[in-house]
């Protein structure tokens, strides 16, 4: 039995999503099987998505709607968030290891997800990075000063708990960061640094 095209008045035989060839090209190209051509650039004004206030992108959708078309095949798909703000606390292991060099400071809180650059954990919301130290300091103890860091007295990057961080200035971070590397000269005996 060959399956034929799921328009009505369509003979010809099915290739993609139940359409012949024709009809699945007009959806590819207009987002509609049966408009035989796409309609002039001054059409839209915005997003045909209602309730939908974005400018248009294309086949009379906004960016977003038009990427959950191509992506998924259907504009109006709900995305589930994969961290959502107020369960991230659920990926952080708060009995982890005490800190080597400093064991008084009680239990580092891991992160168990994906860490982002330099071995920060975290994760990405809305194409931007969030670094789950960030939000453990802003939720425990107050918002971070935008112009300081906040340096990881365990030395655990991976830690996310607001007791083992402090905001230091730039060149105070830099500074505590390389007292705890291992320095060595050319022939591997250590360096003598500067006090």
């Amino acid at each position: 039995m060959i399956l034929t095209c799921r328009i009505d008045v369509c003979d010809k035989p099915a290739k993609s999503l139940g359409w012949c060839a024709m009809h699945y090209g007009r959806w590819k190209r207009n987002g509609d099987p049966q408009l035989t051509r796409r309609p002039s650039p001054g059409t839209y004004s915005g997003c045909s998505i209602e309730g939908c206030d974005r400018s248009h992108y294309g086949k009379g959708l906004c960016s977003r709607h038009y990427q959950r078309l191509w992506t998924h095949g259907d504009p109006t798909i709900t995305l589930v968030e994969k961290f959502p703000g107020a369960d991230w606390e659920d990926f952080a292991d708060k009995n982890g290891p005490l800190p080597v060099h400093n064991p008084d400071l009680g239990p580092c809180w891991i992160w168990k997800r994906s860490l982002l650059g330099g071995g920060y954990g975290g994760f990405h919301r809305g194409g931007r990075p969030q670094y789950v130290h960030r939000l453990a300091f802003a939720r425990y103890v107050r918002l971070p000063d935008p112009n300081l860091m906040l340096d990881h007295l365990c030395r655990v990057r991976a830690c996310c708990n607001p007791s083992h961080l402090e905001e230091v200035t730039l060149a105070e971070n830099t500074r505590r960061g390389e007292a705890h590397q291992h320095k060595t000269c050319e022939s591997c005996h250590p360096a003598q640094v500067a006090a």
